[in-house]
């Protein structure tokens, strides 16, 4: 079995992310979870699942890199999610960045699951919507789906499924 969950943040009022998150501080806290949690994981035959987003700990290419080089752990993977890991400012050169962080992130071993979605602004941040039904170019949605599709890594899709999977179908 499979646990999936964000990364996550360190947060100052419970609600918005802290740049404490990416400070040592973020990865202390980080680190003292994962002691505590992949062991008992581990014995009950689960594999965890950290899925990035732009406000996490785990927030682009290197950070991901980072705790799975220092972890190594069989029972540690990754749920990329590649649009949660943009931000308004980045879609405008939406497609360099996610060309980037598949390059970077879609065929590591570690790579269990890409989560595949469109996003639309939400106050200061994007948020996930079914795929066709955000903002990002439907050519490089297209262009997303057919990478992916085409890697080990199994594609997770959110929301209703089929609208969804006639757009898998044509890519």
């Amino acid at each position: 079995p499979r646990l999936a969950t964000w990364s996550g943040w360190l947060s100052d009022d419970d609600a918005r992310p802290s740049h404490r998150t990416w400070t040592p501080e973020g990865w202390n806290a980080m680190d003292r979870w994962l002691d505590e949690t992949l062991p008992r994981l581990d014995e009950a035959g689960h594999t965890l699942l950290l899925r990035p987003d732009a406000s996490h700990i785990l927030s682009d290419a290197r950070s991901c890199l980072t705790i799975l080089q220092q972890r190594q752990s069989p029972g540690l993977r990754l749920l990329l999610d590649p649009v949660a890991m943009l931000t308004p400012d980045m879609l405008t050169d939406a497609d360099d960045h996610l060309r980037r962080l598949l390059d970077t992130l879609l065929h590591h071993p570690a790579t269990a699951a890409v989560v595949l979605t469109d996003a639309a602004p939400d106050s200061d941040r994007l948020a996930p919507r079914p795929l066709g039904c955000g903002v990002l170019d439907p050519d490089l949605l297209d262009r997303l789906i057919e990478r992916v599709l085409g890697a080990e890594a199994r594609p997770v899709l959110l929301g209703d499924p089929t609208p969804q999977l006639a757009r898998l179908s044509r890519s």
